[in-house]
């Protein structure tokens, strides 16, 4: 189970993206799902007032690392299972209770390590919240610099790796990779599984069309210097 505390290196600053995408961040209130301990707030660098931010994150420890700086904003624990970084979660698990009204909803690296079917659940609870805009990242099968990198990090970690790169160009749906050694394709639903590691690509053209079946309007957006795409509903 992952549980680290992404502390205040440069390479953890996702405020550019998050500003390319919304714009005007005056007063708004911002809720950081997956926000770990509080980069995006820390690197605004006051554009984010405290007390306007909400992070949500299964990972307990890293919400009091990041409460202990940040006290005025809202820090809420969520233990929903994850397949890749909170296991031990409930797996049906409510979604958590917000206390402000949101405006803007920024996710990076959550749903590149979930199903499909994570992603509609979540979107739903997200627009419960009536925000202005929700922008949540996800990894597309044609982007092949991003997988590169993920099978590089799988090699580095198990000392070896199944070349999905191979298999990606063909997939027309989904395509997760467990491990260094497993493929599932065409399953948009995935069942709970010991593992170590999970992620997950879309085919861009089955993402928006199956999304669209459930009601979600999406646009692709890809803010500079960023390895992933988001999926931006207003």
């Amino acid at each position: 189970m992952w549980n680290n505390i992404y502390t205040r290196e440069a390479q953890h600053d996702r405020f550019p993206m998050y500003k390319s995408i919304v714009g005007d961040t005056e007063n708004k209130v911002v809720m950081d799902f997956g926000g770990n301990s509080g980069n995006l707030l820390h690197f605004s660098e006051g554009q984010i007032k405290e007390e306007n931010f909400v992070c949500v994150d299964t990972a307990l420890n890293a919400l009091e690392f990041g409460k202990a700086e940040y006290p005025n904003a809202e820090w809420v624990h969520y233990n929903r299972y994850g397949w890749c970084y909170n296991q031990s979660g409930e797996k049906d698990g409510p979604f958590p209770e917000i206390s402000k009204k949101i405006d803007h909803i920024f996710s990076y690296s959550v749903f590149s390590h979930t199903d499909f079917t994570e992603i509609v659940e979540t979107l739903r609870w997200m627009k419960s919240l009536n925000p202005e805009t929700i922008a949540v990242s996800v990894l597309l099968t044609e982007n092949k610099l991003i997988a590169d990198w993920f099978w590089r990090m799988r090699v580095q970690e198990y000392g070896s790796c199944i070349d999905f790169r191979r298999d990606l160009k063909e997939c027309q749906s989904t395509f997760s990779v467990m491990d260094n050694n497993l493929i599932v394709t065409a399953t948009p639903t995935l069942a709970k599984i010991d593992h170590r590691h999970l992620i997950t690509f879309y085919d861009k053209d089955w993402l928006i069309a199956e999304l669209a079946k459930e009601g979600f309007d999406v646009e692709l957006v890809q803010p500079p210097f960023c390895y992933q795409t988001f999926l931006v509903l207003k």
